[in-house]
């Protein structure tokens, strides 16, 4: 089976930030900067990191700003809708003197 591979993304790119000297893994998704932690101040670690993530990032396994964000705004609006379709029942009970 041949793997999908997507000519539209970037490979990513190593970077340590120099605050804390983590690595990551940063890319451009749809003309925004992404950065991925890879959880080491290790340069081999980081490396083997870096590199099975480029080949998921290549794959298209990593999703998008957008989808992530479409997906978190749907669900946040369904469950909103579940919560306005159920109101709670009201009771009112009313009472009648009889003197």
């Amino acid at each position: 089976m041949m793997p999908l591979i997507s000519y539209k993304k970037r490979m990513a790119t190593l970077w340590q930030r120099p605050s804390n000297k983590i690595y990551y893994a940063r890319w451009e998704d749809n003309g925004k900067s992404r950065k991925h932690s890879l959880d080491t101040k290790d340069k081999r670690i980081a490396q083997a990191r870096f590199n099975d993530f480029n080949r998921r990032l290549m794959a298209g396994k990593v999703k998008s700003i957008e989808e992530g964000t479409k997906n978190y705004f749907l669900t946040m609006l369904k469950n909103s809708f579940i919560i306005l379709k159920k109101p709670p029942a009201l009771k009112i009970t009313v009472f009648i003197p009889t003197h």
